[in-house]
């Protein structure tokens, strides 16, 4: 009998063993998995390019010339480095601000003011472009490693002094 007892004792001490040692594995896969997840998705946030434009303003002065105000923040995780502006008015004109770099580079959290200095300022608004002309501006903004982020406004031309 002495026997028989031992043998389902030292059975029962071993099925504990591994009920533990399978919860162990269980929870470490589990935990394994957690951190994965949350590692890729904080990598995610940290190199996704996004910007939010803030405020678009045109101004057509009493000269001829246009000028383009730009506010704009970073608001995803990587730099840029050039700005690039397309305006289209009515009947399909369209006037497009070369590629110009930012500097220094528009890191994320910060905010870019075009200012008032050319290409920004000071173009020859196109024929038919006056204070009321609806329209749609484009801004395109490319990080160092060529990425491009566009984002579209509709505008009203404001007169200028």
């Amino acid at each position: 009998m002495r026997t028989v007892r031992g043998i389902r004792r030292s059975r029962v001490g071993a099925m504990e063993s591994l009920t533990v040692v399978i919860l162990a594995v269980a929870a470490i896969v589990i935990a394994a998995g957690i951190w994965a997840f949350l590692n890729s998705t904080v990598g995610m946030q940290q190199t996704s390019a996004d910007f939010a434009i803030q405020t678009i303003e045109v101004r057509a002065m009493s000269n001829g010339q246009c000028n383009l105000f730009v506010v704009l923040r970073n608001t995803g995780g990587q730099q840029f480095s050039l700005i690039r502006v397309e305006l289209r008015g009515p009947g399909g004109t369209v006037y497009t601000i070369l590629p110009s770099p930012i500097t220094p580079y528009l890191s994320p959290g910060q905010t870019w003011s075009s200012g008032s200095a050319p290409p920004f300022t000071g173009w020859t608004c196109p024929t038919g472009w006056g204070a009321g002309t609806s329209i749609l501006v484009t801004v395109e903004l490319t990080t160092p490693s060529g990425l491009v982020i566009r984002k579209n406004v509709n505008s009203v031309i404001q007169f200028g002094a």
